[in-house]
Parts: structure tokens; C-alpha cells; sequence
């Protein structure tokens, strides 16, 4: 009783695992109920330090449940050594639902159907959903979310991350979400259309991540969506990103990040139409060109925002000097070109 340590007050010593690295905390809060019995009855009495879940250990599991008492959990699975590995995840998911505040599932596609049909059960807590194959890897089966998942009530979400998987969730109820990431979706599935009613109905978005997003039905007339909130987009893809942008209006402040294998280097097929709809794209008082370093492109920055156009394939500086044709650089201060060959005069001018 006269260490150092037991002069701390227990209702601030309870609160120092808050501040360890993720990597091993789970073990390390394990290893403090068993240093005394006044530990014991202090780490194991504080449900918010029992609230993350891998549900692979079937003793271990139920443990944590019990000392999470009716806090919020996380659970995180991985579904690499198969499905078997998560046996204890069936057992507790229909009387867990209610209190996940955040979920993310990796693994095979057969696996992730299988795990997927049983969140059937409303999830009113839950602000973060992460359903992903491995990452980088496109399979010939797209794993199908059900259209009942958390009986098809997403509202609370904040964060949604969608990778490699066919999805008909309920494009509505978004009114709370802050973050979407979408990859690799099959093709046929997600059309502008469908992303338009999305962003509509999400109308506090702060980041849209879109990656090998294949779009149909590219033809919306003159509809346009405001991201009023948007703070970051990035694009990557192959095919013209104009026939998303043309819909939507980026507001003054955001960033704008385009990567895509351009055929050529003017970069009009690849923003909208009518430059009026990404209020970023005034104003420039800094352009750089970086025509053949690791990423090769241009970038755009001043005090509306910042606009990249990062290109895969390089080009001469005289062929990226020719599509600033397309942009007001009447305010430009600074203009660098990196990494290029130098231009001639009459390029430059």
C-alpha cells in the first residue's frame, strides 16, 4: 500500500488505458487484473475498458461481453482463417446488435454473405461499418449484402466503407453520415442516379472516397447536388470522372483529388462541363506541374481550395502547359513545374 502507484487516485489510474497504443492494449489490460485484488476490482468494474471484440477466442468472448455490461462494442472481424474462427460471433450477435457502435468484417466472399445474413436485428447505436474483402484483391464474386441488413436502418451511421461487394442497401436514411468510402464496386450495379439520391439524402458529408467505382446510366439531365459540408473527394478511375462531377457542386474550401489514366492530358473530359459547378476551381494563386515524377500531374491551390489531376501515364510539360487553357489563372502568384523538361519560351507563353 505504500507504492508510489496506489497514491493515484483509482477514478484517474482507471482512465490511463485510454491513452495506450491500440497494438496490445487488449493483452495489457488483461495483464492489470492480475497484479492485486484491488486492480482486479477496478479494471474489471470500468466496462468501457471490455467494449472491443474479436470474437476468435470462444472463453474469452463471453468474458468481455459480461464486463462490457451494457456499454457500446466494437467488434472487428477477420475472416481469413475461416468461418469456424468466429464461432462465438453467431453465438452472441442477436443479443449483442443493439449495442454495436462499430463494426467492420473482412474476409473471403462466401464468408462475408454468410456473417452478413445474420444482422438482421436494428443496430440504433452503431456509427461505423466497414464491409471489405482484402484489400486491393477484385474477385469474379461479389459478395450480396442483404437488403435487410440492421433491418434496414443505417441512420446512425458516421463512417460507411464498402469494398468489393454488391450492395442494395437502402440508399436513404443517411442523414447522419459523414464519411463514405466506396471500392471496386461490380459493374452494372451503382449508377449516377443511385450515388445522386445517396448524396442527397446524406447531406452533412465531410469525405467521399470513390475507388474503381464503375457508373451506369450517366444521363441526369441538368440535376445538380450540393455537398455543402464536403471537405475532401477523391476519384480514382479509368473512365471520365466528369460524368459524376457534372451532377455535383463542390463547395469553396474543399479538396478535390482526380486520378485517372488520361488518354490525353487536357484534363476537360475528366471535370465538368461547366467549371461553375466546383466553386475550388477560382481563385488559383498557386499552380504546380509535375509532369514525370512518382506522381505525375498538376495541382491547383489558393484560397477556395485545392484541385489535384493526378495522372498514370507521364507527359511532356509543353502538352500540361496547354491544358491550363481550361482554368481562370488570371490570380495565379506562383506557378513551379517539377521534375519536367524545361519548356520553351513559346510553350510557356
Amino acid at each position: 500500500m505504500l507504492a508510489p502507484i496506489n497514491k493515484i487516485p483509482p477514478e484517474i489510474l482507471a482512465l490511463i488505458p485510454d491513452f495506450w497504443n491500440t497494438h496490445k492494449r487488449d493483452q495489457d489490460i488483461i495483464a492489470l487484473t492480475h497484479v492485486c485484488r484491488a486492480w482486479r476490482e477496478l479494471f474489471v468494474s470500468r466496462s468501457s475498458l471490455w467494449t472491443d471484440f474479436d470474437c476468435l477466442d470462444e472463453k474469452k468472448t463471453p468474458v468481455y461481453l459480461e464486463r462490457s455490461n451494457s456499454s457500446p462494442i466494437s467488434l472487428s472481424l477477420n475472416l481469413g482463417l475461416g468461418i469456424s474462427s468466429c464461432a462465438s460471433f453467431f453465438q452472441i450477435i442477436p443479443h449483442a446488435t443493439g449495442r454495436l457502435k462499430s463494426l467492420s468484417i473482412e474476409g473471403p466472399s462466401e464468408d462475408l454473405e454468410v456473417v452478413t445474413s445474420h444482422l438482421s436485428h436494428p443496430a440504433p447505436l452503431l456509427n461505423h461499418l466497414s464491409i471489405r474483402l482484402s484489400p486491393g484483391y477484385v474477385p469474379d464474386h461479389y459478395p450480396a449484402l442483404p437488403f435487410a441488413l440492421f433491418n434496414g436502418d443505417l441512420s446512425s451511421l458516421r463512417t460507411l466503407c464498402l469494398e468489393s461487394v454488391h450492395t442494395e442497401l437502402p440508399w436513404r436514411n443517411m442523414v447522419n453520415l459523414t464519411s463514405f468510402i466506396l471500392y471496386y464496386t461490380p459493374p452494372g450495379v451503382v449508377s449516377v442516379k443511385r450515388l445522386l439520391d445517396f448524396f442527397e439524402n446524406a447531406p452533412y458529408l465531410e469525405e467521399v472516397g470513390l475507388y474503381f467505382v464503375t457508373l451506369t446510366g450517366g444521363s441526369q439531365n441538368i440535376r445538380l447536388v450540393s455537398l455543402a459540408c464536403l471537405k475532401s473527394m477523391r476519384i480514382k478511375d479509368d473512365n471520365p470522372a466528369s460524368v459524376l462531377l457534372d451532377h455535383l457542386l463542390i463547395p469553396v474550401g474543399a479538396k478535390l483529388k482526380i486520378q485517372a489514366d488520361m488518354l490525353s492530358p487536357l484534363i476537360g473530359v475528366h471535370l465538368p462541363r461547366s467549371l461553375d459547378n466546383l466553386k475550388n476551381l477560382t481563385n488559383f494563386t498557386t499552380i504546380q506541374l509535375n509532369p514525370d515524377g512518382p506522381s505525375p500531374g498538376m495541382k491547383f491551390s489558393g484560397p477556395n481550395g485545392q484541385v489535384d489531376i493526378i495522372l498514370t501515364t507521364h507527359y511532356p510539360t509543353s502538352l500540361l502547359l496547354e491544358s491550363l487553357g481550361e482554368f481562370n489563372t488570371s490570380n495565379t502568384e506562383r506557378f513551379g513545374i517539377d521534375n519536367g523538361d524545361l519548356p520553351t519560351g513559346d510553350a510557356l507563353y
